[in-house]
């Protein structure tokens, strides 16, 4: 049994300013400070092979742990 909810998010935006991340959030306002980690599997998850495919940690343990770089 998970003891975090676990929330699987599409929005659209992204290229705006993020406008679709920005209007859950709004509307979701403890969700930021409850959550434990974000992950962001951007446009380019779909692409075939480098540049721009990278992996984003919200926490700098997380990154490290998985040789990421900061997304903050």
């Amino acid at each position: 049994m998970l003891s975090q909810d676990i929330l699987f998010v599409a929005s659209s935006g992204h290229e705006l300013g993020h406008l679709g991340l920005d209007s859950y959030i709004v509307r979701r306002p403890g969700l930021v400070p409850a959550a434990k980690a974000w992950i962001h599997l951007g446009a380019n998850i779909g692409a075939a092979q480098a540049p721009g495919n990278n992996l984003q940690a919200s926490d700098d343990e997380i990154g490290a742990h998985y040789g990421t770089f900061s997304g903050h």
